[in-house]
């Protein structure tokens, strides 16, 4: 950890004293939103999205990138109302690298930004990346598993009805009849298979789900369910 350590005291003792000359006294936000941005390695993530010199010049994925980023950090649900705060914050703006409210893309080139970095997985290719630099070659000493609702304004996608299977007939079976082949879980088949296939094989549809909160009550909600896998630090490892 102490490539990360060394980062962060870059950040604290050099960076943030940079940025309140050029800037606005920054606030609590502001500087997290500094920190995140340093740690990663957007430049060379976010170059493949880049403007190949066919077509029409494309609005830099890097700044739409640190939008994206904004969006997370200030838990601003739609693009609209990101696009309305980016134009009235200056601060906030200029971070992302548009001096002028007018820069601000529209919210077409946002949607097309956002899908281009989902399909491409930009957020799991840089977490993969930053794992393996700064925590790749260390033992983790513990684990902290855990999900979480993230409850969406989707409507939940109709799951096929399981195919009943013949009715047996009531009572203790013959020994001489075959028994049922039993069906095994998606837990139970994922030790005997790779790591592509476990992902592949997950869920990623909005559907209704159900878990119990720390009373020990069953909660529903509408939208999907992270889990998460983090090592000591709160530094999550896998999702």
């Amino acid at each position: 950890m102490s490539t990360l350590l060394d980062i962060w005291n870059t950040i604290q003792m050099k960076l943030f004293p940079a940025f309140e000359q050029e800037f606005d006294p920054l606030t609590e936000q502001e500087r997290e939103f500094i920190k995140i941005v340093s740690l990663l390695d957007l430049p060379e993530h976010t170059k493949v999205y880049n403007w190949q010199g066919f077509g029409r010049i494309r609005k830099s994925r890097l700044a739409l990138a640190k939008a994206f980023i904004a969006k997370s950090i200030y838990m601003i649900e739609t693009t609209d109302a990101l696009i309305v705060y980016l134009k009235g914050c200056k601060n906030i703006r200029r971070l992302r690298g548009w001096e002028l409210a007018s820069q601000v893309p529209s919210a077409p080139t946002f949607s097309r930004a956002f899908s281009e970095f989902a399909k491409g997985e930009l957020p799991q290719k840089i977490h993969e990346a930053m794992i393996k630099k700064h925590c790749g070659q260390k033992l983790a000493g513990h684990i902290s598993r855990d999900s979480t609702a993230i409850e969406s304004r989707e409507k939940p996608v109709k799951m096929p009805m399981a195919s009943a299977g013949p009715k047996r007939k009531p009572g203790r079976p013959r020994k001489d009849e075959p028994a049922a082949p039993n069906v095994l879980k998606r837990v139970e088949l994922q030790a005997g298979r790779s790591l592509e296939e476990n992902l592949s094989d997950l869920p990623t549809v909005c559907n209704v789900g159900t878990k119990k909160n720390s009373k020990g009550y069953k909660t529903t909600w509408v939208g999907y369910k992270l889990h998460l896998d983090c090592i000591d630090g709160d530094i999550p490892v896998s999702a």
